[in-house]
């Protein structure tokens, strides 16, 4: 069985491009793209009628905006030792909390993309020495707010304790 990934509602209607308010009814079309995967689009109930005549699949939804988390203040040095332990880690949980810092660390530019091959996305630390190669994971907006508070939990911990005597380091993987 394939697994054909496609996104939530986008949030707006295909036709009209009127955003669509959270809990609205819509009508969501499954497309074949231009590139032979599914491609999705809402539209409002107005619009229905302007979608697509011929689709792999349509039903009725709801929008729903995703969840909407505080910004947190994170230092980039404990966020840095935290995503070495989770790399380290063999715990499936903890490997995708991984791939959550890596993509916060990116997004704050203490990370740099280098590459992403065979669902493993390669970062470096700009200036500085060392790369991290982590698992792609899906996260659903529900794991999202968990892996949040575990992440702030989380970070929490490691800012008030250097000393983590069940910590292990993981060494960064060869520099280029």
């Amino acid at each position: 069985m394939r697994d054909w990934p496609f996104a939530a509602t986008s949030g707006g209607c295909s036709a009209c491009r009127r955003g669509l308010a959270d809990g609205e009814r819509c009508w969501s079309v499954l497309v074949e793209g231009p590139d032979g995967l599914p491609a999705r689009f809402d539209f409002c109930e107005a619009c229905r009628d302007r979608a697509p005549a011929v689709s792999l699949s349509r039903w009725r939804t709801i929008n729903r905006e995703p969840p909407k988390l505080p910004r947190a203040v994170i230092d980039p040095d404990v966020a840095l030792e935290l995503l070495e332990r989770l790399v380290a880690s063999g715990d499936e949980a903890e490997r995708k909390l991984a791939y959550l810092v890596v993509l916060l660390l990116v997004r704050r530019r203490v990370l740099a993309f280098v590459d992403a091959e065979g669902g493993v996305l390669t970062v470096r630390r700009p200036g500085r020495a060392g790369r991290w190669r982590v698992a792609e994971h899906r996260i659903t907006p529900d794991e999202l707010v968990a892996m949040d508070r575990e992440l702030g939990t989380l970070v929490a911990l490691d800012a008030a304790s250097s000393e983590r005597p069940e910590a292990v380091a993981a060494e960064p993987t060869e520099t280029a």
